[in-house]
């Protein structure tokens, strides 16, 4: 039912009911000399007068940021943009080599030799061109801190996957007393194995039994060097922080690995040396990173 409206006598329906329904209307209903002022700030300055009755302070901001943009406004505008495309000056050169010049640049084919070195270490991978910088240290450095990233990720696979594999063998054999050297020798046959494997299912004519041997032969010696070299440092330096302790005993597993594996290699003196620096570093790189990574090393 409407309501009835006011009657002023002699000028018909009252000003003030009038100007609170058209309030009400507007959604502006309230006291005209509170709210009402209110609602319209809110509005003027661009925010939803309900929105800023529910969350205040969040609408302040929103004001605030209008405002502080207010001299921006227009500034990307479709004519503005128009304008400034129609006034700017013809350029005297072409910038279409800007685009070839950073892709052709040092740093550039530094990064792109680096990432392709170290994908040629993964299965599959190893016919990728790495690019060349035209400097021969750099190309030498870059090769090499590629080729170690490659072999870290391959090692972290292998002893991932070499721990599970133990634990199962040991648990075929009846879990029997076995030392943690040959655990260790063991683990890192496995743990150099499973990348043969992989090279092998990705490209077959990649690896051959000769690669395996040598595999299996880094992963012994290897294995081996970590258990005695952990245990020798601990009997001379008794109370010696993991972390120091962590890269000597990847250095050394890493060295005496490659020594292994020397028999094994068509490569012979510096070559093979130069070949196996980088794999000797992944294990110490490794060795370091899971040891800072585990919760032991910072136990009181």
């Amino acid at each position: 039912m409407a309501t009835k409206r006011k009657q002023w006598p002699g000028f018909g329906p009252d000003p003030i009911q009038l100007y609170l329904e058209t309030l009400q209307k507007h959604g502006l209903s309230g006291d005209p000399l509170a709210k009402t002022e209110i609602k319209l700030d809110w509005m003027a300055k661009g925010v939803n007068p309900d929105f800023a009755e529910r969350s205040p302070a969040i609408a302040s901001a929103i004001a605030a940021i209008g405002q502080a943009l207010a001299p921006t406004h227009g500034m990307l505008g479709p004519q503005r943009m128009k304008q400034a495309v129609a006034s700017a000056p013809d350029l005297p050169y072409d910038t279409a080599p800007v685009i070839p010049a950073i892709t052709e640049s040092v740093p550039t084919k530094a990064f792109g030799r680096t990432l392709m070195s170290a994908a040629q270490r993964l299965p599959g991978m190893r016919s990728l061109d790495a690019p060349e910088t035209g400097i021969q240290g750099l190309d030498t450095a870059t090769q090499f801190a590629g080729a170690t990233l490659g072999e870290i990720g391959q090692l972290m696979a292998g002893y991932r996957l070499a721990t599970p594999a133990i634990n199962a063998l040991m648990q075929i054999a009846g879990n029997p007393a076995v030392s943690p050297l040959v655990t260790s020798m063991g683990k890192g046959a496995i743990a150099r194995t499973i990348p043969w494997v992989a090279h092998r299912a990705a490209d077959p004519e990649s690896t051959t039994a000769k690669d395996l041997g040598r595999s299996v032969a880094f992963g012994l010696g290897a294995g081996a060097a970590s258990d005695l070299t952990s245990t020798a440092l601990r009997h001379a330096f008794p109370g010696i922080h993991p972390l120091i302790e962590a890269p000597v005993t990847g250095a050394a597993a890493g060295a005496a690995g490659a020594a292994a594996a020397y028999p094994f290699s068509d490569k012979k003196g510096l070559d093979y040396l130069k070949e196996m620096g980088s794999t000797i570093l992944a294990q110490a790189i490794l060795q370091t990173v899971w040891t800072a990574g585990s919760p032991q090393t910072w136990k009181p």
